[in-house]
């Protein structure tokens, strides 16, 4: 039986590109989940740990199919050293309610 296709993100072997799929392979391709981030751990468990060696973002043409998604919080978070980013069409934001970027996603009292 064939896996529903969901978004993931794949880190390049060098550390340098982080690649955006939609489609069933992403055990095949030891993908990563993309979120939402409710907890800060997790998402320093995916690619944080090499934020500062991302310089190449990848949405592949199959990501053009994502429709579903309500969260890009933290996705580019501390990548410093970003300077290409190549498919971003294939981005559909029309769903996307949180685009955040803090170091701690729970809401401290004020």
């Amino acid at each position: 039986m064939m896996q529903a296709q969901e978004p993931y993100a794949v880190l390049s072997n060098d550390n340098t590109t982080l690649t955006f799929y939609y489609d069933n392979y992403k055990a095949d391709r030891n993908g990563l989940d993309i979120g939402p981030f409710d907890d800060a751990t997790k998402y320093r468990d995916l690619w944080d740990s090499h934020a500062g060696d991302i310089t190449t973002v990848v949405f592949d043409d199959s990501f053009a199919d994502c429709t579903t998604l309500t969260s890009t919080a933290s996705w580019f978070k501390n990548f410093h050293k970003l300077t290409s980013i190549v498919g971003i069409s294939n981005l559909k934001t029309d769903n996307v309610t949180s685009m955040l970027w803090r170091h701690n996603l729970r809401r401290e009292p004020h």
